[in-house]
């Protein structure tokens, strides 16, 4: 009987850990992002089911993640003070994402235990999409040095800033696994590492260049090393600053375009003046339309900010809720020290995907792979993670006859 259960259990072990595989393969190697979000809503509905067939366990996850169940709430009602149109779509995205960011909660233990596994997938993947776009690129311009042409689009994000920042986090991955992991992990990550370099610097994306700065300092910061103290944090800013300052010239050194004549706080504050004073509390409602006019420069698609488009379409409330829910997922990992590989590299990984977002992003209730994969799968797994110190603590028990799990926090 005994073995018969352990048996189940290992096999829902190794669905999940497929699944969760499937999920980054169609990010990085989707024939096109409708396959991507197919997977994505897809692995939602399963999620969904699971959930639900555990309704404790369903019950106890809803009441743990409030403030972020709040959020989506908060979102779908502000359709009815704003772009009312949009009331399906935003309930549909809210629906996916709660059940994404659940089913990395209802299966922590498979996270925890196969973490460098999928991080291992991630790279693989991350890799032949890079040998793609090369391939691609040397068949249309042969060998070009200067980085001055790419053209290529493959893959489920087409937007250049979107694909670079999907890379950056690839790259971030394998950079831990160098520095930071033993075995064949680390020499997939060190093979990883060099196309996903060219591959980044093809598509010219500055953003994608200043948040994997940041994500790589912070991966510093996180890890524990022999310096403590304020020389800990002299150095990582040295590190942030040497790597910026590089990345920046290298980009403007191949770059024939020079500096983006875009600028991001006009855009910023007219978005702002749309809800300042009379709508700031509940904001303007969240729409699928999200166009900030700025007088005398144009119109752009969206606030290139995710606090701002946050603010403007939920107002005070809504940022206020998803902003607690981020720092309470930081502030634990922080209370246990970053004391385990996965956290680190998940606060790491959420802490790009924000840079990434402060600079380029829209509101981030959004069925989209580039938003899934910087945002809320690293905010989930950072979640995960900070729910048992080590692979040790975890207690799976059987909760009923049905042979559901209910694990033990």
């Amino acid at each position: 009987m005994i073995g018969s259960r352990l048996s189940d259990l290992s096999r829902q072990n190794n669905w999940v850990f497929l699944l969760t595989c499937i999920l980054f393969a169609s990010i990085y190697l989707g024939p096109s992002k409708s396959f991507c979000n197919d997977v994505i809503y897809a692995v939602a509905i399963i999620s969904a089911i699971s959930i639900f067939k555990a309704k404790k366990l369903c019950y106890k996850i809803f009441r743990r993640e409030k403030e972020l169940v709040a959020f989506f709430v908060i979102t779908v009602l502000s359709c009815l003070w704003g772009d009312e149109r949009s009331f399906f779509y935003a309930l549909k995205s809210s629906l996916v994402l709660i059940f994404l960011m659940f089913f990395l909660l209802r299966f922590t233990e498979v996270f925890i235990a196969r973490f460098d596994a999928i991080m291992g997938a991630v790279m693989l993947f991350a890799i032949g999409w890079t040998v793609l776009l090369i391939g691609f690129h040397l068949s249309d311009f042969g060998i070009d040095w200067t980085f001055s042409k790419m053209e290529v689009h493959y893959g489920p994000v087409i937007q250049t800033i979107r694909s670079a920042s999907i890379l950056a986090v690839a790259l971030l991955i394998a950079l831990w696994a160098v520095f930071y992991k033993q075995g064949w992990l680390r020499i997939v990550g060190g093979v990883s590492i060099c196309p996903l370099l060219y591959t980044i610097l093809l598509l010219h994306s500055r953003g994608a260049i200043l948040s994997f700065c940041v994500g790589f300092t912070a991966l510093y910061l996180f890890h524990s090393v022999p310096v403590k103290g304020y020389k800990k944090l002299l150095i990582g800013l040295l590190l942030f600053l040497l790597l910026l300052v590089t990345g920046m010239l290298f980009n403007l050194y191949f770059n024939p375009k020079g500096i983006s004549d875009t600028v991001r706080i006009p855009i910023w504050l007219s978005a702002l003046n749309e809800i300042y004073p009379e709508k700031l509390i509940l904001g303007k409602g969240y729409s699928t339309d999200q166009t900030v006019v700025v007088q005398e420069v144009g119109s752009y698609v969206h606030a290139h900010n995710f606090i701002v488009s946050i603010l403007r379409g939920t107002g005070l409330i809504g940022i206020s809720l998803f902003l607690i829910y981020v720092f309470e997922a930081f502030s634990s990992a922080l209370k246990a020290q970053f004391n385990s590989s996965m956290a680190r590299l998940s606060a790491s990984w959420l802490i790009l995907g924000l840079s990434t977002a402060f600079f380029n992003g829209k509101y981030p209730v959004y069925v989209s792979p580039d938003i899934v994969l910087t945002l809320w799968l690293p905010l989930a797994f950072l979640v995960a993670a900070n729910r048992f110190n080590s692979i040790d603590e975890l207690k799976v028990r059987r909760s009923d006859s049905s042979g559901d799990l209910n694990i033990q926090v």
